[in-house]
């Protein structure tokens, strides 16, 4: 595949953004950091701070890190009441909390995924990674009357606009942003692809105004229409680890093929957090990059194959095994996709 790294590329996640700080404007909500400890701070609810806090409890719980004890004591002063949240960031996230990558590549898409179990490293992920993963078995849309639970995601889309027509195209829907949903007033997002932009909890307010959603009653949509030219569909979903780990025992190619990437995916995650990369380091990129257009071509191909057994021409109605190995052959493919674009940024 011959990609083409431009600079809407390396603005992903970041097309439509204004220019200008954070505005913490929501019930004038901030977090603070102090050395290395990370303070939630609201102006004068202490009572909204607890919700707030029992929220990233209840995310622990999601990405099955329960914390064995926690009391909350809020400090107020001021007018303002703050709490230390540093011990209730999950472990997770806490790794990645407001660090930066040295390269350019990790970004909005990839981060949310990565909560998901969905991608395994911190690096470049493409739009069509997102829609592949949102659109599976493994991630449920909620409806608009749906309570949100923490560790959702949210997906902020637009219709396409065609310049050539000069308006937009309501058959074609575009990823603009995907972020983890805390709570109605919090979110984790990495809101660019750039390496100046970190991994944050923000308020979801503020990220609905970077990204131009305007009309709340866009904030939360289930499928989409008119109405709203730009909105945001929330998901609930569910980690393909245990179905991933079977199908890759009964399919030793798919197998191969997945572990030679993810080595990959490994390395070029390392390398996006390295600080200055090195002659031996440009070489491995090089190297890399055509490893993964072979391992595109093989995977192309085993697609094929796999289409091609009378498993799928005998039968209308194909076994879960065989949608498993088809779905993670698919996914693989865009994840290998998604690396050849990484791969892009270190130039």
């Amino acid at each position: 595949m011959n990609l083409k790294l431009n600079i809407f590329s390396l603005l992903l996640c970041f097309v439509i953004l204004g220019s200008g700080g954070p505005s913490w404007s929501l019930n004038d909500l901030f977090i603070t950091q102090s050395n290395n400890q990370f303070f939630l701070k609201t102006k004068g609810n202490c009572q909204f701070l607890k919700q707030q806090t029992l929220a990233l409890i209840e995310w622990n719980l999601f990405l099955n890190q329960p914390l064995t004890h926690w009391e909350f004591n809020p400090v107020s002063t001021n007018d303002f009441c703050q709490t230390d949240m540093t011990s209730i960031i999950p472990l997770q996230v806490k790794n990645i909390f407001q660090q930066k990558p040295f390269q350019h590549g990790p970004n909005c898409w990839n981060s949310t995924l990565y909560l998901q179990s969905m991608n395994s490293f911190l690096r470049f992920a493409s739009d069509h990674e997102m829609t592949l993963w949102l659109n599976s078995k493994y991630c449920r849309q909620l409806k608009a009357e749906e309570k949100n639970k923490p560790g959702d995601v949210i997906a902020i889309r637009n219709f396409k606009y065609d310049d050539q027509m000069g308006h937009y195209d309501y058959q074609q829907i575009e990823e603009l942003h995907g972020m983890t949903y805390i709570s109605d007033f919090l979110v984790f997002s990495k809101d660019t692809s750039r390496k100046d932009d970190g991994f944050n909890i923000e308020t979801t307010e503020d990220v609905f105004a970077k990204f131009r959603v305007d009309n709340k009653k866009c904030f939360k949509k289930f499928g989409h229409n008119r109405d709203c030219l730009r909105w945001a569909n929330h998901y609930r979903c569910i980690s393909p680890q245990t179905d991933l780990k079977l199908t890759k025992e009964s399919d030793l190619i798919l197998n191969d093929l997945y572990d030679q990437t993810e080595q990959i995916e490994n390395k070029l995650s390392t390398l996006a957090f390295t600080p200055i990369l090195d002659i031996n380091d440009k070489i491995l990129i090089h190297e890399f990059k055509n490893i993964l257009d072979l391992l595109e071509q093989k995977i192309i191909a085993h697609i094929l194959q796999l289409k091609k057994t009378s498993q799928y021409q005998n039968s209308n109605t194909q076994t879960p095994d065989n949608q498993n190995k088809l779905f993670f052959c698919k996914a693989l493919q865009e994840k290998i996709t998604s690396l050849q674009i990484q791969i892009q940024f270190f130039k």
